[in-house]
């Protein structure tokens, strides 16, 4: 578990964490979700068979996280 998430700090956590938020495009954003550090990724409202490009990104930015991660070590 990350440093800060079993108090509830959610802003440590995040500082820590790769945060993702979903929402629509047009979707204005929480005012505590602005405090953390998250990415924001944007569904089209209208379309939505354009979906797919985003969860690309989302999966992108996932592996941008984990191989800045990584360990060095041999398993």
């Amino acid at each position: 578990m990350a440093q800060g998430a079993d108090e509830g700090n959610t802003v440590d956590t995040l500082s820590r964490l790769l945060g993702v938020h979903l929402g629509l495009q047009g979707e204005v954003l929480p005012e505590n979700v602005r405090k953390w550090n998250v990415r924001r990724f944007e569904l089209p409202r209208d379309n939505r068979h354009r979906d797919r490009p985003v969860v690309r990104d989302i999966y992108a930015a996932l592996d941008a996280f984990l191989a800045a991660k990584q360990s060095p070590l041999a398993y």
